[in-house]
């Protein structure tokens, strides 16, 4: 039964449909059937859903601010030829990773962040 709500959802979504009808026509769906409780499994399939669709690009890199972009070239570069990744990648900014860069692929991950080199620093030091 969820699986068919979330695929009446993007189906509407990707026709055009305007997304704050589309969720508050799911509501009054469900309620009016009984299926309410579906609710929320619903939506975060149909999150889960668009998420996987959301980028065509082979890698994610993430920095703390738009600028440090620049900054991080040399590292985003060699993070990549180390993943085996093409150069065409999407970028997302994170700013609770302090700095440095994260670049992602589909099932690997290269971490030079500021905010993961503190934390391993500080569980050595509290060993």
């Amino acid at each position: 039964m969820k699986d068919q709500y979330t695929q009446a959802v993007l189906e509407v979504l990707h026709s055009g449909g305007e997304p704050k009808k589309v969720l508050q026509g799911l509501k009054e769906t469900l309620a009016k059937r009984g299926h309410g409780k579906l609710e929320g499994a619903v939506l975060r399939s149909v999150y889960r859903k668009l998420q996987s669709q959301k980028s065509s690009k082979e890698a994610v890199v993430i920095v703390a601010k738009d600028e440090h972009l620049q900054k991080q070239k040399q590292a985003i570069q060699n993070a990549l030829k180390s993943l085996s990744s093409s150069a065409d990648y999407d970028v997302d900014i994170d700013e609770s990773i302090i700095g440095g860069v994260i670049v992602r692929t589909k099932n690997q991950i290269v971490d030079a962040s500021y905010k993961t080199k503190l934390v391993n620093l500080y569980r050595s030091i509290t060993k």
